[in-house]
């Protein structure tokens, strides 16, 4: 290993370019699964909302309160609890917050990659600085990957084909996509 200047500056900044488009991706993965939590808490709550609001309005019209309907009402009042029940349970507004917040991290690690990226491409980082500042971003991004957990690597799994042409999309409007990165930070 040596530790003077880096003698095939392409390849590590190919290898930059492919790790900054990782945090990315996995930035793009939390953004849709934030997405996803904020639309069940807006479904979740508007349900609930929707069947106490029948409960209250059935219990005070007598019309509505014959012993022929009261089946029908206890199924909407236990709906009603099951789904309050149920979005304690799921937290799904705590998974919007968490989701952020892991979305927050990988666009951060992302810029310090792209930061990182601009001193390997003026020379002033020798080849051993720039393996550890490697090794220590992709340590970074397997600990991030683990706290995101099973949902994150499943939701990724199953949505690989959108997801590699959103982030293609996203690395080209920002003008750093394969093709284009010669005009850019990243190069």
């Amino acid at each position: 290993m040596s530790t003077g200047l880096i003698a095939n500056i392409e390849q590590y900044k190919t290898k930059l370019f492919e790790l900054y488009t990782r945090f990315r991706y996995n930035e793009l993965i939390c953004d849709e699964l934030m997405r996803r939590a904020s639309q069940i808490e807006g479904l979740v709550r508007w349900s609930v909302l929707i069947s106490v609001l029948i409960s209250l309005v059935t219990g005070a019209l007598d019309k509505l309160n014959p012993p022929a309907l009261t089946p029908v009402w206890a199924v909407f009042g236990a709906l009603a609890t099951f789904l309050a029940i149920y979005s304690l349970v799921v937290g799904s507004g705590g998974k919007r917050f968490e989701w952020f917040g892991h979305a927050a991290r990988f666009h951060a690690l992302a810029e310090e990659v792209e930061f990182f990226s601009e001193y390997v491409k003026l020379g002033k980082i020798t080849e051993s600085e720039l393996l550890d500042r490697w090794q220590a971003f992709s340590k970074r991004l397997g600990d991030l990957l683990h706290q995101c957990g099973v949902e994150h690597r499943d939701y990724a799994r199953d949505n690989a084909a959108t997801l590699k042409s959103k982030i293609e999309a996203v690395l080209k409007d920002e003008g750093k996509s394969n093709g284009d990165r010669d005009n850019t930070a990243i190069h």
